[in-house]
C-alpha cells in the first residue's frame, strides 16, 4: 500500500514538474521574440509588425479634439482680411493679421554698443519675453 502511494505521488509530482517545465519554455521562447535583434528581422516579420501596428492604431477622430484647443488657428473670416479698416494702428493689424502664428521682429538700436553690452541687453529683452511666455531666438546681425 506504502508503494502505490509513493508511486502516485511521484507520478503525480513529474507530471506537475512536467506541466512548470513546458510553461517555462514557452515563456521563454516568447522572450526571445521580443528581444529580436532589429537587424535579424525578415521580410515576413517586417510585415507581421506592420500588420499588428495597423491593429492597434486608433483611427483618427475629430470628436476627440477641443474646440477651444489654443493651437488650432481661428477660423477665417468670410469678407476676408481688410488692411483698410486699420489705417491709424498698425499693431492691430499686425495682432489681427498674425493671430496664432509666428512673427519675425527685427530690434534697430541707436546708440553704439560693444558686443559685450550688446549681448547683456539682448539677453535682458530675451529673458523678459520669456517670462511673457514668449518663444524667441536672438541673433546678432551686425557687430555694432
Amino acid at each position: 500500500m506504502a508503494f502505490k502511494r509513493a508511486f502516485v505521488v511521484f507520478f503525480l509530482f513529474s507530471m506537475f514538474y512536467t506541466f512548470i517545465m513546458c510553461e517555462t519554455e514557452d515563456m521563454d521562447k516568447e522572450k526571445t521574440k521580443i528581444g529580436k535583434d532589429v537587424l535579424d528581422y525578415t521580410e515576413s516579420d517586417m510585415y507581421r509588425l506592420a500588420e499588428q501596428w495597423d491593429e492597434n492604431d486608433e483611427e483618427f477622430d475629430p470628436e476627440d479634439y477641443d474646440d477651444n484647443d489654443p493651437r488650432k488657428p481661428p477660423p477665417k473670416q468670410e469678407g476676408g482680411f481688410d488692411p483698410s479698416q486699420f489705417k491709424d494702428d498698425p499693431m492691430a493689424m499686425l495682432k489681427l493679421s498674425k493671430k496664432g502664428k509666428t512673427v519675425m521682429i527685427f530690434v534697430q538700436v541707436v546708440v553704439k554698443f560693444d558686443k559685450k553690452e550688446a549681448d547683456e541687453l539682448t539677453q535682458r529683452w530675451h529673458n523678459s519675453l520669456f517670462n511673457a511666455q514668449y518663444q524667441i531666438q536672438r541673433l546678432h546681425i551686425l557687430p555694432n
